[in-house]
């Protein structure tokens, strides 16, 4: 499960809106399309604070993905942003219970035994192994 928490600038809450927007509209049919959308949107991304994130670049960057509407991403922001700009606020709520202070972080959870474990930052598969192994285990 992901969650937004979007930190850096109102750019960055701006993308984690169209993020779930994406999904909506590709999960049912093709949820492949998300991954595509979500690395294509990192691999364009531009210089924090340069306003990269804009709704019309990110639309015009979604463009450019295969099986993503961008009008249809377009109207979900238009629509629906107020909704799930109060989903994302959670998230960052939770995100903050955890301790975490940035991105990317990653938790894991062990729902028989309640342990939990995390990795904060860009990791190895290395140490991903290790902290799943370690809270299988607990």
């Amino acid at each position: 499960m992901y969650i937004q928490f979007p930190y850096l600038s109102q750019g960055s809450l701006t993308a984690a809106v169209m993020d779930r927007c994406v999904w909506r509209q590709v999960r049912d049919d093709n949820p492949g399309r998300y991954r595509d959308w979500h690395s294509t949107v990192f691999d364009e991304q531009g210089e924090k604070g340069s306003g990269w994130a804009s709704t019309d670049n990110l639309l015009d960057i979604t463009r450019g993905v295969d099986g993503v509407d961008a009008d249809a991403v377009d109207s979900c922001m238009q629509t629906d942003r107020a909704d799930i700009e109060s989903s994302i606020a959670a998230d960052v709520t939770k995100a903050q219970e955890l301790g975490l202070r940035g991105s990317p972080a990653s938790i894991f959870y062990n729902r028989d035994t309640g342990d939990t474990g995390r990795l904060v930052g860009a990791q190895p598969y290395a140490r991903f192994e290790t902290e799943i192994t370690a809270v299988q285990n607990a």
